[in-house]
């Protein structure tokens, strides 16, 4: 038996919800909250020992500042604006905001953020929490230091489907999440036959929801959350 058709297709707020409020802030995070995602996906960095909330390396394209990461002090990247006045938020204030909520997709994008981010969630307690990433290796790191918290294999590359579905099994995964591109019926009924979902990315417009309906895949990312769940109902 799989698990394919056991749960709603999931609606996943990209970014928290990037196409609609600055990403990756809490005025984003809340706003998918609020149009009623199951589940929010952010990004984090480690910078001087703390968990940061943005997806790129380098600051210029979702703040107003410019410059790599890594030559910002925390006081100094604090006070960048993210977007209406947002600040880069810390991984804590968004597990904060979701704890009841939603679920809390946590992408590792920067160094050194597997284990910063297995060693929060210790300190924090039990939160409603996944853990994915493109570095396979990353998340070996956090099932090896955790051997509960779910994980996501991320994929992009068609040649490399395969593989996602050989490491998920073995990092005992919930999920394999491959972008639209490469996702096929086939992918998704080979990820069902493992009991794991198939969540992929990016939704931006309807004929993109389509495809991943008719694929089979059990969820997107969204960058317009509310567009989506409207078409849903």
């Amino acid at each position: 038996m799989t698990v394919r058709g056991q749960f709603p297709f999931t609606v996943i707020g990209h970014r928290g919800c990037a196409g609609v409020e600055p990403e990756n802030t809490l005025r984003g995070v809340h706003r998918a909250i609020d149009m009623g995602c199951p589940m929010v996906e952010i990004d984090v960095h480690v910078l001087d020992g703390r968990l940061i909330v943005i997806h790129d390396g380098k600051v210029d394209r979702t703040t107003d500042g410019r410059g790599v990461l890594e030559k910002f002090k925390l006081e100094e990247l604090r006070k960048l604006d993210a977007g209406l006045g947002e600040k880069i938020p810390y991984l804590e204030e968004v597990l904060e905001m979701c704890a009841g909520k939603c679920q809390l997709n946590i992408e590792l994008k920067g160094k050194g953020s597997a284990e910063a981010v297995v060693e929060v969630l210790e300190r924090w307690g039990p939160v409603h929490v996944v853990i994915s990433s493109f570095e396979w290796d990353w998340l070996e790191t956090v099932r090896k230091l955790d051997e509960v918290l779910d994980i996501s294999v991320l994929v992009s590359k068609a040649y490399l489907l395969d593989a996602a579905i050989l490491q998920a099994k073995k990092l005992r995964a919930v999920s394999v999440n491959p972008s639209l591109k490469i996702l096929s019926e086939a992918f998704c009924d080979k990820v069902h036959a493992q009991d794991m979902l198939v969540y992929t990315y990016t939704v931006k417009e309807q004929k993109h929801l389509k495809h991943a309906q008719a694929c089979g895949a059990d969820g997107c990312f969204a960058d317009f959350p509310d567009a989506v769940l409207k078409e849903l109902r």
